[in-house]
């Protein structure tokens, strides 16, 4: 029928877009390592690069019935590649999202001092142990039994946000609390 047609096409589609994201993330990883990537620094306010990063996130949050908590800084400048940390924050945000659980917590964090801006990320509903953590920015790894069946997520973002974050001359650090809480840091030279 027409209808199941669609619905083929559909699928399709998705699953195509999906490939193509995760062929995209493969061949940017690629690059970098290859010294191929390069940076367009220029002066960015953290502080408003994430309320931009997070403005096509929020729907989803609030229909998952997520709290979002705020404590970030302002202004809070760095010299860095805006597009790069753009990508870099959307990953560890869409993160906290998809793997908060349901009616849960994010909260967004980020500061300066000492010649360096840093952010945090945290969401509840957390399953890794603190050993997971230690693979969690390994290309493909997926751990937590809740990160089967997310759709769009190929177990990348993390792994291309390290890279990210290494070449602006920043680090990244990730932390799961006995409670359940994943905590993601990152720290660039400002």
């Amino acid at each position: 029928t027409v209808a199941k047609y669609r619905e083929a096409m559909s699928d399709s589609l998705a699953i195509t877009q999906q490939m193509q994201g995760m062929v995209n993330n493969l061949l940017w990883l690629a690059r970098a390592e290859a010294g191929q990537v390069h940076l367009n620094r220029e002066q960015v306010d953290l502080s408003d690069l994430l309320v931009d990063c997070w403005r096509p996130l929020a729907d989803r949050a609030g229909s998952r019935g997520l709290t979002v908590e705020w404590e970030v800084r302002r202004p809070c400048v760095l010299a860095t590649d805006r597009d790069k940390l753009r990508q870099a924050l959307h990953n560890i945000l869409d993160n906290a999202v998809t793997y908060a659980d349901s009616g849960g917590r994010i909260r967004i964090e980020a500061g300066d001092g000492e010649g360096q801006v840093w952010c945090r990320i945290a969401n509840t509903g957390s399953r890794l142990t603190p050993q997971q953590t230690d693979y969690v920015f390994d290309r493909f790894w997926r751990g937590d039994e809740a990160r089967v069946d997310t759709g769009t997520h190929f177990g990348l973002g993390l792994s291309l946000t390290k890279r990210i974050i290494a070449l602006l001359g920043g680090t990244i650090s990730a932390e799961s609390t006995g409670d359940g809480v994943f905590i993601v840091e990152i720290r660039i030279r400002s």
